[in-house]
């Protein structure tokens, strides 16, 4: 059996480096319970500039200048099994909801795996 949980949520928030790693490793801790042989994590942050900034590493975004022009306007988390099509996901976003051109959606998660747990 196959679970798939899709949220998205519209207000404001405050995302601490604190909240961002803690978000982070209980990503990791519910991966690993699932006992698959192969695990991915990609983080990601976009900048006001334009810039990309992908790294497995989570400090390599919490270093991050994070001001003026530099400024995060969006961070992934995705986590999963190295497949194509993975069989366990979960895949976070964080992103400036008043910067957003489509819409005010500021917190989207997805989370596909074997159980709701």
């Amino acid at each position: 059996m196959k679970t798939e949980i899709s949220k998205s949520y519209t207000w404001g928030y405050v995302l601490s480096e604190q909240d961002l790693r803690r978000i982070s490793q209980t990503c990791q801790e519910h991966l690993s319970k699932l006992q698959t042989d192969s695990q991915s994590v990609k983080i990601s942050a976009k900048l006001r500039d334009g810039a990309l900034i992908e790294s497995n590493d989570i400090n390599d975004i919490t270093s991050l200048e994070n001001d003026g022009s530099k400024a995060v306007q969006r961070v992934t988390l995705i986590f999963g099994d190295q497949k194509e099509t993975p069989d366990q996901f979960i895949e976070v976003q964080f992103q400036d909801g008043w910067k957003n051109p489509n819409s005010w959606t500021s917190i989207n998660y997805k989370i596909i795996g074997p159980s709701r747990d």
